[in-house]
């Protein structure tokens, strides 16, 4: 039984992945890609998108499997995906890079946190550039900057 899901969102890379890392160092992992709906639809998406997805997919099932681990592909909207799993598994931790960029994917991360919450697992979400989120003001943005530049 997997300790933890690794959501895997845009960085779709065994290599340097903090968040499957840190999940591994733990117990069992399993790794998550969902086909969103919404984000499909939206006018940011186009079949291009989807067949370099699906390419990337099988490379990542390919990597993981190597390293004893298993990728989950699912269609659906994450907070059913997730209970979905859940029900199956009493997973303890979801671990994600944090994203940025689109708004539909911002609320998406918000449902994500509320579905965490009322099931009791924990999201641990890394960092990958200098965008703050959420950051109602940029003071003290340079000093946050400077700490995630400096995390290994």
């Amino acid at each position: 039984m997997p300790r933890a899901v690794v959501w895997f969102k845009r960085d779709l890379r065994v290599a340097d992945h903090a968040p499957l890392v840190e999940a591994a160092e733990h117990g069992p992992v399993v790794g998550l890609y969902t086909h969103e709906p919404e984000v499909l639809a939206s006018p940011e998406w186009s079949p291009r998108h989807l067949a370099f997805i699906e390419d990337c997919l099988g490379e990542l099932r390919d990597r993981l499997a190597s390293l004893g681990s298993v990728l989950l592909v699912r269609h659906g909207a994450m907070p059913e995906t997730l209970d979905r799993l859940h029900d199956q598994w009493r997973f303890e931790e979801l671990r994600s890079h944090e994203e940025t960029g689109l708004a539909i994917t911002y609320a998406r991360d918000r449902r994500v946190a509320a579905w965490c919450r009322r099931r009791n697992v924990r999201w641990i979400e890394r960092p990958q550039h200098g965008v703050v989120r959420p950051l109602a003001s940029r003071d003290g943005w340079a000093g946050r900057w400077r700490r995630r530049m400096a995390t290994p």
